[in-house]
Order: C-alpha cells, then sequence, then structure tokens
C-alpha cells in the first residue's frame, strides 16, 4: 500500500483556495504548518481558513511565529517563542499542533533538542524517496522542487510492502518560483492519489496519521 500525505507550509492563501478547495471535492485530507504571525496578513489565510480546514479533517501544525531562520543560534527566550508560542498561539485558536515544521529545515542541536520535547514529531530534511519506516521521531519529506515528473513516480511505481510519501508544497500559483507548483501540477498529483485511493492501492492521511502508522514500524 502506498500511503500518502501533503504537507503545506507557510499558510499560504492560495493553499486555502487551490489547496484545501481540491481536497475537499477529492474527500482528501493535509497537513498545514502555519507562520503564525502570518495569520490574517495579506496573501495568507486568516482564522477562519484555518478553522474550515480543521473541521473537515486536515492537521494544523506549527512553522515557527516568525519563519525567519536567524532565531536558530538566538539565547533561548527567542527559541522558545519561535518554537513554543506558534504552539501555544494555535492552540489558543482551537486547534492542536503536534508536529514542528523548521523554517527551511535549519535547526541545530538545541533547536532540535527544544522541538522534540514540545512535539510529538519534527520534520527534519528532504527526502528523494518513499518512507518505509521511522526510527526516530523526525520526518523527512519531498519537496516539489526535486520534480514533478518523480512525484508521479513515487505515486505510481508499486510497492509490495506499506511505504509513506510526504509530499511538500508551498505556493500553488501559475507564476511559480522553484518551490511552486502551478494549480494544475497540484490537481493532478491528487487526482492519481484518487485514482490510487479508488483502486485500493493508496490511501490518503494526514502527517500525524502517517506518523503514527510508520514510527517503529516493524517491517
Amino acid at each position: 500500500m502506498i500511503y500518502v500525505s501533503y504537507r503545506f507550509d507557510d499558510g499560504d492563501i492560495t493553499q486555502y483556495n487551490v489547496g484545501f478547495s481540491t481536497l475537499k471535492r477529492l474527500n482528501q485530507v493535509g497537513s498545514f504548518y502555519i507562520i503564525t504571525d502570518k495569520i490574517g496578513s495579506s496573501g495568507f489565510m486568516t482564522v477562519e481558513n484555518l478553522k474550515d480546514i480543521y473541521k473537515n479533517g486536515s492537521d494544523i501544525g506549527s512553522h515557527s511565529c516568525s519563519h525567519n531562520d536567524n532565531w536558530i543560534d538566538s539565547n533561548n527566550f527567542i527559541i522558545k517563542k519561535e518554537i513554543l508560542d506558534s504552539k501555544m498561539i494555535l492552540r489558543n485558536l482551537g486547534f492542536k499542533p503536534k508536529i514542528f515544521c523548521f523554517p527551511k529545515m535549519n535547526m541545530n542541536t538545541k533547536t532540535e533538542n527544544f522541538a522534540r520535547d514540545n512535539y510529538i514529531a519534527i520534520f527534519k530534511n528532504y527526502s528523494s524517496d518513499r518512507i518505509i519506516k521511522l526510527n526516530k521521531n523526525y520526518i523527512p519529506s519531498y519537496p516539489t522542487k526535486f520534480g514533478i515528473q518523480k512525484i508521479h513516480d513515487l505515486l505510481s511505481r508499486k510497492s509490495d510492502i506499506d511505504v509513506w510519501l510526504v509530499i511538500t508544497f508551498h505556493k500553488i500559483t501559475n507564476y511559480p518560483t522553484e518551490y511552486d507548483i502551478t494549480p494544475e501540477e497540484f490537481v493532478n498529483i491528487l487526482l492519481l492519489v484518487d485514482n490510487g485511493v479508488k483502486n485500493n492501492t493508496h490511501i490518503n492521511l494526514t502527517v500525524e496519521e502517517g506518523f503514527e502508522l510508520f514510527y517503529n514500524k516493524k517491517t
């Protein structure tokens, strides 16, 4: 079985207008990692958007308060604010953030350990393949900048064992940078998963659900 989770970084409004609307239409779910300082700002999702996403079965997680990465080597007060305050802000809005996503995958031992102490898992590093087993509480993911065709290959290649693919999305726009994806490319990925679900070869689930399945999984 191929398990598929979608990771949406930052909280850009296109992730709601295009991303969530497509998820909802196809009865799929995702996991949205939010920059809490940006909630309600121009170009970003509002609290109402996030609540709409959450009530339809998707995860809301933390992507720090500011998304700057110059706090990584800062004092404990600033580190605590970025990692823990962002969690408290989301909890006060009614969400249950359990996984932390470091901005730009930038971390050191101190920040990594602090995040591990306050979340069930963290995102660490990108991966170019599917996950078979997680031996630690960090999750690798596959970014769209590694290539859309490779994502199609990873989704289409059959597997005799359970594997997990976490796909990372940023903006969904007709004018993408290397980190972004066009609406057409995004919809085609979700349709490929939808076809797999209908054929009983794929399962779509949130990152939290995937982590619970693959953490210390016996192979």
